[in-house]
């Protein structure tokens, strides 16, 4: 009887330790994927301030070029 017991105490701390410890990669795996995408995403945000500052910068001398 008291082999039973053990060792369903066993077979439950086994499933806990076997739960968090997946749980724990998983997070790990999308706390990297998120970095990378937080990367990207700077990265695109640079691009988008560059076009824009081009973009501005060749509309200030058209309608400088318009008001001479």
């Amino acid at each position: 009887m008291i082999g039973i017991v053990l060792t369903i105490i066993n077979t439950a701390f086994f499933a806990g330790t076997w739960y968090f410890l997946g749980r724990g990669s998983i997070y790990a795996k999308l706390i990297k994927e998120l970095r990378e995408a937080l990367e990207v995403i700077g990265a695109q945000e640079t691009m988008i301030q560059a076009y824009k500052m081009k973009y501005n910068t060749e509309k200030t001398e058209e309608e400088n070029g318009e008001q001479d």
